[in-house]
C-alpha cells in the first residue's frame, strides 16, 4: 500500500466518522427543537389565558363605567353648581399663544 492509498484511506475514514458524528448531532439537535416548541406552545397557551382575561376585566370596568355615566347623567339633568360659593378668585394665568393669521377676506363693493 502506497503512501497515497493511505491518505485516501484515512480521508475517506474521517470523512464517514465526520458524517456519523453530524447524524448523531441532528438527533440530538431536533430533539432540542421539540423541546423548545412544546414550551413555546405552552406558554401562548398561557399568554392567551392572560389576555382573554385582561380583555374580560376590561369589558367588564367598561361596561361598569359606561352605566354609571348614564346614571349620573339621569340624575343630574341640569347644574348642581354650589351658587354660594364664596372663595376668592384665583390670580390670572399666564397669556396664551397667539393665534395664526386668518385669511384675507374678499373685497365687497357696494353701489
Amino acid at each position: 500500500m502506497t503512501s497515497a492509498n493511505a491518505v485516501a484511506y484515512s480521508a475517506i475514514g474521517l470523512s464517514l466518522l465526520s458524517f456519523m458524528i453530524s447524524i448523531y448531532s441532528l438527533k440530538g439537535l431536533a430533539s432540542k427543537i421539540g423541546v423548545i416548541n412544546a414550551k413555546i406552545i405552552e406558554e401562548a397557551k398561557e399568554f392567551r389565558g392572560l389576555e382573554s382575561y385582561i380583555r374580560d376585566e376590561y369589558h367588564y370596568k367598561m361596561a361598569s363605567a359606561s352605566f354609571d355615566n348614564i346614571r349620573v347623567a339621569r340624575q343630574a339633568p341640569q347644574c348642581q353648581c354650589n351658587p354660594n360659593n364664596r372663595c376668592p378668585p384665583g390670580p390670572p394665568g399666564p397669556p396664551g399663544l397667539s393665534g395664526q393669521d386668518g385669511t384675507p377676506g374678499k373685497a365687497v363693493i357696494k353701489y
